[in-house]
């Protein structure tokens, strides 16, 4: 009897162990690296044709503050403005907005912060939408707004770790004869997919 309730207890030590270590694999596997970028493939406008790129977050656990740069091809791309997402106002709390400062080809120090609330947000969504007009015809190629410099921030004002969707890219083609490319309306901002020829 001893024996047999011995080796009970060491099976049970044992498959307690190996239950552990399932769970903590499991556990680590599950927790992603946030990324931010543009989660969409290339998208295909028409050259003259007002269009946005999406940049959202995921797998973001506390975020409170983020501050980014983007850089983009002057020779194809006319920046038409920025509209900040909602992703921080999630629970209802207010937003601050900071720049960006525009020179040609490059937009500096964008910011947003969360006000009101002493959390961050969780999960994934959109931060903001760049909008550019596509200027001429990329050929077989295509060109990028590229969001770069990215900080993430939590309620501690602590960096969150992060990687790049697209190494950051938001990638566009530019086509003469492309179909217009039709994208839902955002908010405040009325946007029509219109062309300038």
């Amino acid at each position: 009897m001893r024996k047999s309730g011995l080796l009970l207890l060491v099976t049970l030590c044992v498959a307690a162990i190996l239950a552990v270590g399932l769970c903590w694999t499991a556990r680590r596997a599950g927790a992603q690296t946030p990324q931010l970028g543009c989660p969409t493939g290339t998208l295909t406008v028409r050259t003259g044709q007002r269009f946005y790129f999406t940049v959202a977050v995921s797998d973001v656990l506390d975020l409170y503050a983020w501050q980014a740069d983007v850089t983009y091809n002057s020779t194809y791309l006319a920046y038409d403005g920025i509209t900040i997402g909602d992703f921080l106002q999630g629970d209802g709390a207010a937003q601050h907005t900071i720049g960006p400062v525009e020179t040609s080809g490059k937009l500096d120090d964008v910011a947003v912060t969360r006000l009101s609330r002493h959390t961050g947000q969780d999960g994934s969504g959109t931060i903001a939408y760049l909008f550019f007009t596509a200027l001429k015809d990329t050929g077989t190629g295509s060109t990028s707004a590229k969001v770069s410099s990215a900080v993430l921030v939590d309620r501690n004002a602590l960096e969150i770790d992060k990687s790049y969707i697209n190494s950051g890219n938001c990638w566009a083609k530019i086509d003469d004869d492309a179909p217009l490319l039709i994208q839902p309306l955002l908010g405040s901002r009325a946007y029509l997919p219109l062309v300038i020829r």
